[in-house]
C-alpha cells in the first residue's frame, strides 16, 4: 500500500470512529428528542454518483439531526418533463428557472409563505424572499422557490477560464508576453511548429472545438475577455449596455468566430471541430493534440501527463491577451439556476422547510461546504480551519473525496456560497483560504506560480487587477432573473436563431479569404433577418432598457 492509499485509509478509519462517537454522543443527549425517521427523495441534478441514500458523515449528521434520510434522484431536463407530466417528481428539487413555468403552472409545487413562519434562518432574509416572490414566481407574487448560493465572489486558487495553454510549451519559448488575440496566435504557431505531432503521430492543433454546447465555444475568449455576458440574443455589460450579438458585426461574440477563422487559415483549427462531441475533444486534448483550451477542466490532460511523471507540463491559464478575466456570477440572492421546491409528492413538507431552513443557515452552510466540526475541522485561537491530516488528502475534484467526507458533495443545497464570510470570520468554504491554497499546489502549480513570483495561481490575477493591470468579470445574475420568462414566441424564435447560426458559423469559420469570410457573415445575418432576427432585436432592447433602470437607479 503506497503512502498515499494509506493516508486515505487512515483518514477513512478516523472518519468512521468520529462518526461512532458523535452518534455515541447524540444517544446521551436526553434533552433531543430522535425524530421519525424518514426518507426524503432529492434531486440536484447530480447524475448517477450520487444515486440513493447517502452515509457520508455529511448525510448522517443531517438525519440525525432532523431525521431525514437524503435519497437523492438523477433529474435531467428530459427527466424533468417526464416526471412532471406525470406527477413523479421527487420530494424536494433543485429547479432551473426554466423550469418554473411547468413547476407552478402545472400545480407541481407548494406555496412556501406559511411553511417558511416556522424557518427562522429563511424568514430572516427578507429582501431575498422578496425578490423570489416578484421574480420567480411566474407573476403570481407568492414564494415557490429558494434559490441556494447567495454571496459575493472572492478570490480563488485558480483563474483559468480564458486563455489556457500549454505551461510546458510556453515555458520552452521562454514565456512571450501577448498583449492581443493576434499575438495568442502567433505564440501557439510557434508551439505547433516545435510539436507538430505526439507520440502517436497524430497531429497537434491550437484549437480543438465541439458541437454540442451551442455556439458556446465561440463565446469564451472573446466575450468575457471583453468584459461581457450574454442573454438572449444580447450580449451586455456590468453597467448593462447591450447590442444584439448575431445582429451587429461588430460585437464580442463575431470577434470570436473570425478569432477561429483566422485560426483556421494558420492551421491551428482542428479541422474535425465542427463535427465533433465534447467528449471527442476531451480525448485529444488528454492526448496532448491541442495546445489552447478554455479552462483546465475541460481536459484530462494535466491529470495523465502527471502519471507519466511530467509534474510541471499541462495547461495553465495566461493573462493579457484580453482586458478581462472570468470571475464568475454573483447575488446576494442566490443562483438563478438552483431553485429549491417542495413538490406536491411531499408528504413531510414541514419537515423539508426544517431541512431547508438548516441548509439556509450559517451552520448549516458551512457543514456542506466545509464538513463537521471536531471531525473535518477545528478552532484554534478561534479561527476555524481545516485539520491538518484532511488537508493532505483534500480533493475535491475526486468523487472518492466527497463521497467519503460529504464535504462539498451537497453544495448545491446550500444557502450561502462558498465565498460568504460565516460570524466567525472565515468563508463558509474553509478551503477558500491562501494558506490551504499553498499547501495543496502541484507541482504544475508551483511552477507557474515561481516565475510569476507569487503564492498560488491565483494570486497573480489578484495583484494584476489591484494593479489595474486587468478587471475582473463579476456577472450580476440579479439582472438576468429580473428579466422575466421568455414569451413563447421569441423563445421559439432565438432557439431557431440560435440552431441556425450554430450550424453555419463552420461554413464562415472556414472561409477561404477575407472577403469570402464578410460576404458569408453578411448573408447569414441576412437570413437570420428573414427568421426573425429583427423581432427579436426589439423584444430584448425593449426589456433591457426595462430592467436597466431596476438596477441603476
Amino acid at each position: 500500500m503506497n503512502g498515499k492509499k494509506m493516508m486515505v485509509y487512515i483518514v477513512s478509519f478516523m472518519l468512521g470512529i468520529s462518526i461512532v462517537l458523535t452518534g455515541c454522543k447524540a444517544k446521551q443527549d436526553v434533552s433531543v428528542e430522535p425524530k421519525k425517521l424518514v426518507k426524503m427523495s432529492i434531486s440536484l441534478q447530480q447524475g448517477s454518483a450520487y444515486e440513493g441514500v447517502q452515509t457520508d458523515p455529511v448525510a448522517l449528521e443531517i438525519e440525525r439531526r432532523f431525521g431525514i434520510q437524503l435519497d437523492f434522484k438523477q433529474l435531467n431536463e428530459d427527466q424533468f418533463m417526464l416526471q412532471a407530466a406525470s406527477g413523479e417528481l421527487p420530494d424536494i428539487v433543485l429547479a432551473q428557472r426554466s423550469w418554473l413555468k411547468i413547476l407552478i403552472n402545472g400545480n407541481n409545487i407548494i406555496p412556501l409563505d406559511e411553511l417558511i413562519k416556522q424557518a427562522p434562518h429563511v424568514n430572516s432574509q427578507s429582501a431575498r424572499i422578496e425578490f423570489a416572490k416578484k421574480h420567480l414566481s411566474e407573476g403570481k407574487g407568492k414564494l415557490f422557490a429558494l434559490s441556494t448560493l447567495g454571496g459575493p465572489v472572492t478570490h480563488q486558487y485558480m483563474y483559468d477560464v480564458g486563455p489556457t495553454i500549454r505551461w510546458d510549451y510556453y515555458r520552452e519559448l521562454g514565456y512571450p508576453e501577448m498583449k492581443d488575440a493576434d499575438e495568442f496566435l502567433q505564440v501557439l504557431k510557434r508551439m505547433q511548429q516545435i510539436h507538430p505531432k505526439v507520440e502517436n503521430g497524430k497531429q497537434v492543433y491550437g484549437f480543438s472545438l465541439w458541437n454540442d454546447w451551442g455556439i458556446w465555444p465561440y463565446k469564451i475568449y472573446h466575450t468575457y475577455g471583453n468584459g461581457l455576458e450574454q442573454l438572449g440574443t444580447m450580449e451586455y455589460d456590468s453597467d448593462f449596455n447591450a447590442k444584439n450579438f448575431l445582429l451587429d458585426e461588430t460585437s464580442a461574440w463575431w470577434e470570436g468566430v473570425k478569432f477561429y477563422y483566422k485560426a483556421n487559415q494558420m492551421g491551428l483549427l482542428d479541422p474535425e471541430s465542427f463535427v465533433q462531441k465534447f467528449d471527442n475533444m476531451q480525448a485529444k486534448a488528454a492526448n496532448g493534440q491541442i495546445l489552447a483550451t478554455y479552462a483546465s477542466w475541460t481536459t484530462q490532460l494535466n491529470t495523465e501527463l502527471a502519471k507519466k511523471g511530467l509534474k510541471t507540463s499541462g495547461f495553465m491559464p495566461v493573462p493579457g491577451i484580453f482586458p478581462y478575466v472570468f470571475h464568475g456570477g454573483y447575488s446576494n440572492n442566490g443562483s438563478q439556476d438552483q431553485l429549491l421546491v417542495i413538490t406536491n409528492n411531499n408528504q413531510h413538507p414541514e419537515r423539508a422547510m426544517e431541512l431547508i431552513d438548516f441548509v439556509f443557515s450559517e451552520e448549516g452552510s458551512r457543514i456542506l461546504w466545509s464538513g463537521l466540526e471536531g471531525t473535518h475541522w477545528t478552532r484554534e485561537s478561534g479561527k476555524a480551519q481545516f485539520r491538518d491530516e484532511l488537508i493532505a488528502q483534500y480533493d475535491i475534484v475526486n468523487t472518492d473525496f466527497a463521497n467519503t467526507t460529504g464535504i462539498t458533495k451537497y453544495h448545491k443545497l446550500a444557502g450561502f456560497n462558498d465565498a460568504t464570510v460565516h460570524a466567525d470570520g472565515q468563508m463558509m468554504n474553509l478551503a477558500m483560504s491562501p494558506e490551504l491554497f499553498i499547501k495543496y499546489s502541484n507541482k504544475l502549480d508551483r511552477d507557474y506560480s515561481d516565475h510569476y513570483q507569487v503564492q498560488y495561481p491565483g494570486q497573480l490575477y489578484d495583484q494584476l487587477a489591484e494593479a489595474n493591470k486587468i478587471k475582473f468579470l463579476a456577472i450580476n445574475t440579479d439582472f438576468q432573473v429580473a428579466t422575466g420568462s421568455v414569451p413563447d414566441e421569441i423563445k421559439r424564435i432565438d432557439g431557431q436563431l440560435l440552431e441556425y447560426i450554430g450550424k453555419n458559423v463552420p461554413k464562415i469559420i472556414m472561409a477561404n479569404s477575407n472577403d469570402e469570410f464578410n460576404a458569408l457573415r453578411k448573408g447569414a445575418i441576412d437570413e437570420m433577418l428573414r427568421m426573425g432576427l429583427d423581432q427579436s432585436n426589439r423584444y430584448w432592447q425593449g426589456i433591457f432598457s426595462k430592467t436597466k433602470g431596476l438596477f441603476t437607479k
